[in-house]
C-alpha cells in the first residue's frame, strides 16, 4: 500500500465491506446473547476498526498524490510558523 497498486486500498476497503456485511448476515441469524452472537459482535467491531484504518490510510494516499500532482513537496522544514 505504498503507492504502487494506486486501487490496493480501494480493493481491500471493498473486501472488508464484504466480511463486514456477512458478519451482519450471519449475526442476524444466531441467537441474541449467545457465544456465537458475540464473537460475530467483536468480529463486527474489529472490521470497523480496520476499515476506519483503511479509510485513514485512503485519504492520506488521496492527499499525497494530490501534493505530487502540483508538485509540492510535504516539508515540515518549510512550516510558516518556524
Amino acid at each position: 500500500m505504498d503507492g504502487r497498486s494506486p486501487g490496493l486500498v480501494s480493493a481491500v476497503i471493498q473486501q472488508v465491506l464484504e466480511l463486514l456485511a456477512d458478519a451482519h448476515i450471519a449475526r442476524r441469524l444466531t441467537v441474541k446473547e449467545s457465544p456465537a452472537y458475540h464473537r460475530l459482535t467483536r468480529v463486527i467491531t474489529a472490521y470497523g476498526e480496520a476499515l476506519q484504518l483503511l479509510v485513514a490510510l485512503k485519504k492520506r494516499k488521496n492527499s499525497y498524490a494530490r501534493i505530487e500532482h502540483l508538485n509540492l513537496a510535504p516539508s515540515t522544514s518549510q512550516h510558516p510558523l518556524r
